[in-house]
């Protein structure tokens, strides 16, 4: 049993790893960042990420939150979807859940933010990701 932010979970520590990794490498593969993008967006070398996703170690947690928060996500939707390949009831995937909070960033913070997460994710149509959302 592991416990992450105070939420029990009944996996080995090799399982939240695994989830982990394959959560982070789908994200990484759907936003289309490189390896090399991804590293210098979170300020840390490629081959730590590349180890991360391929398992071969474990982040530090500054290192998690800081993976987790440039996709502005949560540990907790990282470790479930992982191991469950869904986040909820409603079997949301982790890039639903990525879209969906990027929407509801831009609803609250105006259509102007639009550009901005579009600088932050310059390969994916962040207006059309919004569209699918309203």
């Amino acid at each position: 049993m592991q416990i992450i932010n105070g939420i029990e979970y009944e996996y080995s520590a090799e399982e939240i790893r695994a989830a982990f990794s394959k959560s982070l490498k789908e994200l990484r593969n759907y936003t289309q960042f490189t390896l090399k993008e991804m590293a210098k967006i979170l300020d840390m070398p490629f081959q730590s990420i590349a180890r991360y996703e391929k398992c071969e170690t474990e982040p530090s947690l500054s290192n998690a939150y800081k993976i987790v928060e440039a996709f502005n996500l949560s540990i907790e939707d990282f470790i479930i979807y992982g191991i469950d390949g869904k986040i909820n009831f409603e079997n949301e995937t982790i890039v639903e859940r990525f879209n969906e909070n990027i929407a509801n960033l831009v609803f609250e913070l105006g259509d102007n933010s639009i550009r901005v997460f579009q600088e932050k994710y310059p390969k994916l149509n962040i207006k059309e990701i919004v569209e699918e959302y309203s």
